[in-house]
């Protein structure tokens, strides 16, 4: 028991060792962890205690209970929590980074560092102690065709989640960001106990590398390093030669360096971009036209679309501005750390980000003010919302995954 509370305390960085023991008790309570000698016994900080990780429960489904402290010393993360037992392939995928975390229905893809891919099941229960069930894909990193060869530490990509999308139910991924300046398509393919890639679409339209793509399932934008973006109407995604995937629209131009993020709205009819000339540029969706641009002194690295014809845009590290879709500017705010990744509720009304090590709600329209914060074990490099809104998807740079509860802040 004395052990275990050691290493809890040392590898997930809890403030006590009262707290370890809480997190223990949350594991024996969830069947993850049973008492050698006794099962039944509570977790305790004791020497002669001996305690056993059962490995086959948690990878059949690794099951959380209610999460409603502020801070995540008691958030079990659900990936990454490797025992001294561990084997060299396990230790390796924990310190690798999440760096984008797609929801679709059932799934979560997570992609990592090195260009690893996990699909994992994710599940809504109504049970109030375990709203939750989350299935681990048991064959991460092994099949060599789960990984991707990835090229976005380039100096033209700022930013690894935008340069995926997951569309069509969790059935096909979409990414840029390559050395031969193509959008990938693949498709995931799933049996009872396995999934791997598939490779079905190697689209060249760009003059540079896509730097990012924004998508509805309908619509889809990209953007390269030319400074020049494209929309496509997506026909068909599934591999049939004669069938041709997109179609395009509209080649757009605007940006006087690379762009750096992108996103799409139909019902407001507008693409807006961020690029290296530090301005936003909104464009209509359907008739492809310039509509303005608004300049920012830091370079805009992620750029939102609220459903209430608002732009909340992420600058340099830590900036974050509120702009009408007319270029007026409504708010302003200064995080405390970097802002790594940032997700925007659907209803327009809260903002999720990563910021150094800790998770934070804003609200959007109380002037971007911190309404929860999350702290987490490493740098949080991306977040997520699941497909109800209920609960956040945080990825580490140390691999962990943790999954937080979220509440939309409302107009409040």
């Amino acid at each position: 028991g004395s052990e275990a509370v050691d290493w809890l305390v040392r590898a997930l960085g809890l403030r006590s060792r009262a707290d370890a023991v809480q997190l223990g008790q949350l594991l024996v309570d969830r069947g993850d962890v049973h008492h050698v000698v006794e099962p039944g016994q509570p977790f305790n900080d004791e020497y002669a205690s001996f305690y056993k990780f059962d490995a086959a429960a948690s990878a059949a489904s690794a099951t959380a209970g209610p999460v409603s402290a502020v801070t995540a010393a008691y958030c079990i993360p659900v990936l990454g929590t490797v025992g001294p037992q561990a084997s060299k392939q396990q230790r390796q995928a924990v310190s690798c980074a999440i760096v984008s975390i797609m929801c679709q229905r059932d799934y979560v893809l997570l992609l990592f560092k090195d260009g690893s891919l996990a699909l994992n099941l994710f599940t809504i229960s109504p049970d109030a102690r375990h709203p939750f069930s989350f299935e681990l894909d048991r064959t991460i990193r092994t099949p060599r065709q789960k990984q991707l060869e990835l090229f976005v530490s380039s100096e033209t990509v700022s930013s690894h989640a935008g340069c995926f999308r997951l569309i069509s139910d969790g059935k096909v991924l979409l990414s840029c960001g390559n050395w031969d300046d193509s959008l990938k398509v693949h498709t995931i393919q799933t049996s009872s106990n396995s999934s791997f890639l598939r490779l079905t679409g190697n689209v060249v339209e760009h003059a540079a590398v896509v730097t990012c793509l924004e998508t509805d399932g309908r619509k889809l934008v990209t953007a390269s390093a030319d400074g020049q973006l494209k929309v496509w109407d997506i026909l068909n995604l599934n591999p049939n030669p004669r069938s041709p995937m997109l179609k395009l629209k509209h080649a757009l131009s605007g940006h006087l360096g690379s762009v750096t993020c992108v996103d799409l709205s139909a019902t407001e009819d507008i693409i807006v971009s961020g690029g290296t000339d530090n301005r936003v540029v909104v464009h209509s969706l359907l008739g492809g036209d310039f509509v303005r641009s608004i300049a920012f002194e830091q370079l805009p690295e992620l750029v939102k679309i609220s459903p209430h014809a608002y732009l909340l845009t992420k600058c340099g590290d830590r900036q974050l501005y509120l702009h009408t879709i007319n270029g007026r500017l409504v708010f302003q705010a200064e995080a405390s750390m970097k802002i790594y990744d940032m997700v925007l509720s659907r209803d327009g009304y809260g903002v999720v980000t990563g910021e150094a090590s800790q998770v934070v709600v804003r609200a959007v329209f109380v002037g971007l003010k911190i309404i929860k914060r999350f702290d987490m074990p490493a740098i949080v490099r991306s977040v997520a919302l699941s497909v109800d809104e209920t609960f956040i998807f945080a990825g580490l740079e140390n691999g962990q995954l943790f999954i937080l509860p979220f509440e939309s802040p409302g107009v409040s």
